[in-house]
């Protein structure tokens, strides 16, 4: 075992200051009435622009590490190094002032210290597991501070630290939804404060060898993926041992071993460690037709077949190009039938391979109902069903959409019975012919505990009377009209089919009844809510008549009536045109503001808040201030000394942004005019 004391010492003598090539770059902003809004860049003194602080703080610039705090505030900042020499990782948290920063003032961080005076120093062991934290005097510390300090660690830092690690499995500089990867820089986390010993090349395990082998054949001759593809598995085929190396559109790399006998798999950048295969999720095999080449060639027809191209998903999800040639499947199939030999049997003996493409979306027990027999041989004996159940059940799946599709078999299984393979073909086709009208009362209504063994109790009668179709409508409105009753709702009977239908009538005039109750309590709720509104906003009604005004160039009115309103939305292209019922109440107010030389002609609409408190105004506020497709203000400025004259008028509030923004579309925008000086 190392001498981590010693180790720690060494680092922390020669750096006893945070290295500033990574420690965060802080931009302090503050605001002041001769200079306006203020951006000091810490790290070089200089005073930035608005659009300059902006693009410091852009993804596509995530390198830079660049924060933003406003001058008074109180910031966790974290600071993390790897020494590569020493294999160890720094994690600590250090501070700066954060009071106002002269021109040209340069500042640096320092280790912040705790409530002991000891520098909040920590360092990781990435030597040897499982892992250990230490302080900076070489004292064990608690690892959850690793968590604690990753997790005020931006993003940023986080995507720096996972490619020092990890350089062969780097994340690319240019983040955007198609090739940045969440769970990659969430793997930090995990690495730095992993608890079990991960190489287990010594290990006399059958899967700790089949990877270790694997993983020795893969070093020698790596997989090249195709760049087109944005979520891919590739066959590599060796003597005795065949591997699919996924790489998905999200998350790590990883990779399925099979020798015939033993499966595995294990994800980078730690190939030695085994996992459920179930985590690999929507990855398609590239070339499927090198399935019959190696150790899974068993599989291979059930998926180079052209009569089974339907499993494969539409390319278009996957890839940037798409190719009308490429075939894919999807490698959790593969690997559901490797897995359970009954999911193979499946496949074969019933054509039911499209079936396991809902392995991904549904667990055994969603797919199949509980209480499998799991000690079978065959598929009949595993899920207590004949040959005839089970082939109209799986020949009549909606395999088009996985969501969609009715989980028949266990829907079966639980109105017929878990061991259903006595019924004769005629019971059968009763309940798989209504399996689609029974769905809802299997999976829609699983919360009403006491509906579904009621429900199973009824329908098991209707199989057995003469009018099957007419009952089990009856069945399903009945069950609607209970559900819709108040709380708490009358005890299910044990009842006859031919007490079924009084049953339904008394559940119907009840829910009736109950609605119409509900329907005049809520017209009684709602004339109270508009008599409080009115009253309410009677204030700001009477008020905002004073706010017409008018200048050499400028007029801003209220609108005639709700139909001008209208007609100002569809003339500028904006919403105000949903705003007619608010205004109409009081709730907001509405102005128009025009050009005096075409004063019926739309140019700015704006909003404004009038506040009331005791029945009496107290307080004006823009809303919003909007002209041609939500364009703002600041695109006409000679217009904004008539708006500020009126605001000053009227002393109504208004975020000078509102004013001095030229963005042309709803968002505000980060581009300003100069407010001009108005007298």
């Amino acid at each position: 075992m190392r001498d981590m004391t010693k180790i720690i010492e060494n680092i922390v003598t020669k750096e006893p200051n945070p290295d500033p090539k990574y420690a965060p770059h802080i931009v302090l902003q503050w605001y002041t009435k001769t200079e306006g809004q203020i951006y000091h860049d810490l790290s070089t003194g200089k005073r930035l622009t608005h659009d300059e602080r902006d693009t410091f703080l852009k993804w596509e610039n995530f390198s830079y590490n660049y924060l933003s705090y406003s001058t008074g505030a109180s910031p966790r900042i974290t600071y993390i190094k790897y020494h590569r020499r020493q294999n160890v990782m720094e994690l600590a948290y250090v501070n700066i002032p954060m009071n106002r920063a002269k021109p040209g003032e340069i500042r640096t961080c320092e280790y912040n210290k705790n409530w002991s005076g000891n520098t909040e120093r920590y360092f990781v062991d990435l030597s040897q597991y499982p892992r250990r934290l230490f302080w900076s005097d070489g004292a064990v510390a608690p690892i959850v501070i690793v968590k604690n300090i990753l997790r005020d660690t931006g993003t940023h830092r986080k995507v720096q630290i996972y490619n020092e690690l990890f350089p062969e499995d780097k994340i690319t500089d240019k983040i955007t939804s198609e090739t940045f990867s969440w769970t990659k820089v969430e793997y930090v986390t995990k690495y730095l404060t992993y608890q079990r010993q991960l190489t287990i090349a010594t290990s006399k395990t059958a899967k700790a060898a089949l990877i270790a082998k694997g993983n020795s054949l893969l070093a020698a001759a790596p997989t090249t993926f195709p760049d087109n593809i944005m979520s891919v598995g590739i066959v590599r085929n060796f003597p005795g041992i065949s591997i699919v190396e996924a790489k998905p559109r999200f998350g790590l790399i990883t990779r399925f071993y099979y020798d015939g006998k033993t499966f595995a798999a294990a994800k980078s950048p730690k190939f030695d460690v085994s996992y459920a295969c179930s985590n690999i999720q929507d990855v398609s095999i590239y070339n499927p037709e090198d399935l019959q080449n190696g150790m899974l060639n068993k599989y291979a027809d059930l998926f180079v077949k052209p009569t089974l191209e339907p499993v494969s998903w539409d390319d278009r999800y996957r890839c940037t190009n798409p190719d009308p040639n490429n075939k894919f499947i999807q490698l959790q199939i593969l690997m559901a039938m490797i897995r359970n030999p009954m999911y193979e049997q499946l496949a074969k003996s019933y054509k039911g391979i499209q079936l396991l493409n809902l392995t991904r979306g549904y667990t055994q027990d969603a797919l199949f109902g509980p209480n499998l027999n799991k000690k079978a041989t065959t598929v009949d004996k595993w899920l207590g069903l004949n040959k005839y159940q089970i082939t109209r059940l799986i020949s009549e799946q909606n395999f088009n959409d996985a969501y969609a599709t009715r989980k028949r078999v266990a829907i079966f299984r639980k109105l017929a019975g878990e061991n259903a393979s006595s019924l004769d073909n005629h019971t059968s086709d009763i309940y798989i012919d209504n399996v689609d009208a029974l769905e809802s009362l299997t999976t829609n209504y699983l919360w009403d505990p006491e509906l579904i063994p009621w429900a199973t109790q009824i329908f098991r009668k209707i199989v057995k009377s003469t009018q099957v179709s007419h009952n089990i409508e009856l069945l399903i409105d009945t069950i609607c009209a209970w559900r819709s009753l108040n709380w708490p709702r009358p005890t299910l009977p044990n009842i006859s089919i031919s007490e079924l239908q009084r049953l339904h009538d008394v559940y119907t005039a009840m829910s009736n009844e109950q609605f119409r109750q509900r329907q005049a309590m809520y017209a009684e709720e709602t004339r109270k809510q508009e008599e409080r509104r009115r009253k309410d906003n009677k204030p700001k009604l009477e008020f905002r008549q004073q706010l017409n005004y008018e200048d050499e160039n400028y007029l801003i009115r209220l609108p005639v009536d709700g139909d001008e309103i209208q007609q100002e939305g569809l003339t500028l292209h904006h919403c105000v045109g949903g705003y007619v019922y608010n205004h109409e109440s009081g709730a907001t107010t509405i102005m128009f503001l025009r050009k005096k030389s075409e004063p019926d002609k739309p140019f700015y609409t704006i909003e404004v808040e009038i506040g009331v408190v005791d029945g009496k105004v107290a307080g004006l506020r823009i809303r919003q201030i909007h002209g041609f497709g939500n364009r703002y203000l600041g695109n006409d400025p000679e217009a904004i000394p008539t708006v500020v004259r009126w605001l000053r008028s009227n002393n109504i509030q208004c975020h000078e942004d509102i004013l001095t923004s030229v963005s042309t579309q709803y968002s505000i925008g980060n581009k300003f005019i100069k407010m001009p000086e108005v007298v």
